[in-house]
Formats: C-alpha cells, structure tokens, sequence
C-alpha cells in the first residue's frame, strides 16, 4: 500500500519544502535582531512546522514508514506540551521532511538568504530603523550590535557565511574570495568585536588553504568525527573543576567569559541528568543570565542522552564526506565556534541539519540493523521501497 501526496506548487519548481524552509529560517533570523515583531515570528514558525509536516508525511515511500513517522511526530509532540518546550518535535518533523534533500540547493538558498537578511538588517540600523545597540565592556570597550540584539551576531554570521560558500563551491573557491572574506571578517570584527566570529572565520579560511586539493587528512577527519563528543566531555569536565576553586581553572573560565561558572552553577541548581524533561521556563528562570555554550546548554538542559545523539549525528556525517576535507573542516570549526556560542538551535546551523537528514539512508540503516540481529534469515523479513 502506497499513500501519495503531491507537495509540490504549481509555480515552477519551487517546492512546498522550499517555502517552509524559507519561512522558519525567517523566523529564526528575527529572534536575533534587536528590535522585536512580535507573534509574526512564531506565527511563520507554526506554519513552517506544517508545511514541514505535510512535506515528511510525502517523503515516506510507504504508508508503514508513514505512520511510523507521524507516531515519532506525535511522540515528541507529547515531549513538548510536557516540557513547553517545542525543540524536540521541531527536530524531527525538520529531519523528516529533509529527507533525500538537495543539499546544494538548500546551501545557496541559506546563503543568498542569509546575506540578503544581513544586509537588510545592518542598512536598517544605519538609517536608524533597526537600533544599534552597544554591548560595550571592560574588555573591549565599545561593541556594536549593527541591529542585532548582540554584537556577538554579526561576526557569526559572517563566519557562517564563509563556511555555506565552502559547502556550495568546494575546491574551487578562489583565493580572492577567501581575501574578501577575510577582509571583511576583519572589518566586523573591529566595529563589534565579536572574538568567536573572527576566530571561526580565521580557522576556515586558513584551514581551506592549508587542506586544499589535499588528498591525506586523517587527522582532520578523526578530530571532525569525534569533536561533538570530545568538546562536550571537555566542557562538563571544566564545568565541574570550576568547584575545586583552582587558579587555572579561573583564567580558563575567564577565556570562556563566564560560562563554565555559569554551567558549574546551573548543574548544582538544577543536576545533570541522562534526559532532563525539565520544564522550559524552569530551566531558564535561573538567575538572569544565559548558557550561551551550545554544547553545555545542550547536556544540562536536555540530558546527556541528546549530547550522545548528537554525537551521533556528527560521525555519520563525518562518515558521509570522509574524502571531503573542505566539509570535514567547516563541521569541526562549526564544533568550536559552538563550544562558546549557542548557535545548535538556531538558523545558521539549520542547513547542517538538512545536509544531515539528505544523506541518510533509512532502508540501508534499517538492513544493517536487521543482519547484525540476523532476523532478515530467521523471519524472513524484506526491506523494499515498494
């Protein structure tokens, strides 16, 4: 039994998957910018979540893949009214509906997207329609913000930037466009003083130059395939030590801005559990600032269940482009910039995830599994697409 359902638009071919793509992406954009729209970003997010829904039901060949599907949708749909917290059903319903996605074509939809957004966003605060605020501290004195809600946003989306052109041209981007994009690193950095940002950008360009049309990079796939687990055991273990009140562990955290000591104290307030079902608002009711530390904030307020999936995630994707240094280089320096900053649940890391999704291969995977249980020969069990 096969349930087909056309999700394509009767405009050329951009696809009902495209327009939801477009529209959380938006969606998420907005939530950084300093000035605030109110319920329209969330009311394009809902809807993208449909679009995205009506999109994963069509991607199942059968209809037993289909209810599989919609029973993991309702499943983490349950997770979310039990924690307020609508991430977990997000996740899903996006990597189903990703499935077997050009990842190319969404790279250049993200990039010229995202550029196309920026651009907007700093003319706007130019002119004063966006405000442009000041973070300015002891450190570094002032920091502007170019009508993000952070100075820390825009080198970021520059670093992001750099590394989808990566993702889209390969081997082939020419050494210009790594100046102008280094150029232009530079020039953010200087008027917001974002470290991360430029540190990321710094890593990527010099990265691509040194791993270009190389044919050897063990090193750089092995640190990219486990870099997720390693930089997250790293940070739980410096998270902790910030208790034993050391002098190294102090200037460590003083480089991390905070943000141990911020995790060190989140753990002994709220514990650190395999699956935290936590409420959402109890999570973030503590104190007033933010674990901005994407890995941290993703082992204590959702368990260490997720940072285990996550880690997973990594190394099939690693395994994926292992003859690719170019992609192995943009997941690892995604993995760094992510130590500091929170950017997993956001839409610069939201084509990583598609690209993710693309690449799987459910009916291998699900062969795979039922060989090594050798229930293909016991049962008699098939796995067709028909």
């Amino acid at each position: 039994m096969r349930i087909r359902l056309n999700y394509k638009l009767s405009y050329g071919s951009f696809s009902l998957y495209t327009v939801a793509f477009i529209m959380y992406f938006i969606s998420l954009f907005m939530d950084d910018l300093a000035l605030s729209f109110g319920p329209v970003g969330k009311l394009m997010r809902y809807l993208s979540y449909g679009m995205f829904f009506v999109v994963s039901l069509a991607r199942c060949k059968t209809a037993r893949v289909q209810l599989l599907t919609a029973a993991c949708i309702v499943f983490s749909m349950g997770l979310a009214v039990f924690t307020r917290d609508i991430y977990y059903c997000a996740f899903v319903i996006i990597l189903a509906a990703s499935y077997k996605q050009n990842p190319k074509s969404v790279f250049q939809v993200s990039f010229y997207l995202l550029c196309v957004l920026t651009i907007t966003t700093v003319l706007l605060s130019i002119v004063g329609v966006f405000p442009n605020l000041n973070t300015a501290n002891q450190n570094y004195g002032s920091r502007l913000s170019l009508g993000f809600y952070h100075s820390n946003v825009l080198p970021m989306v520059v670093c992001y930037l750099i590394g989808y052109r990566f993702m889209i041209k390969g081997n082939s981007i020419k050494y210009s466009e790594l100046l102008f994009w280094g150029l232009l690193s530079l020039g953010v950095y200087h008027i917001c003083k974002g470290r991360n940002g430029l540190i990321g950008s710094i890593l990527l360009i010099v990265g691509f130059v040194f791993y270009k049309n190389k044919n050897k990079f063990k090193v750089l796939y092995y640190a990219s395939m486990f870099s997720t687990f390693l930089v997250s055991v790293i940070l739980l273990i410096l998270s902790f030590l910030q208790g034993k009140h050391l002098r190294i562990m102090y200037i460590i955290n003083k480089f991390f801005t905070g943000r141990l000591a911020l995790a060190y104290h989140q753990i002994n307030s709220t514990g650190l559990h395999f699956i935290n079902l936590m409420n959402k608002n109890s999570f973030t009711s503590f104190d007033t600032f933010v674990l901005d530390s994407g890995y941290l904030y993703l082992a204590i307020h959702y368990g260490l269940f997720f940072t285990l999936i996550y880690s997973l995630l990594q190394i099939i994707i690693a395994k994926k482009y292992k003859y690719n240094a170019i992609a192995l280089l943009v997941f690892l320096v995604n993995t760094i910039t992510n130590a500091i900053d929170n950017d997993l649940f956001s839409y610069n890391m939201l084509p990583f995830f598609v690209l993710l999704a693309a690449n799987l291969d459910v009916n291998t995977a699900v062969r795979a599994l039922l060989n090594k249980l050798r229930l293909t020969e016991k049962k008699g069990f098939r796995i067709t697409d028909r």
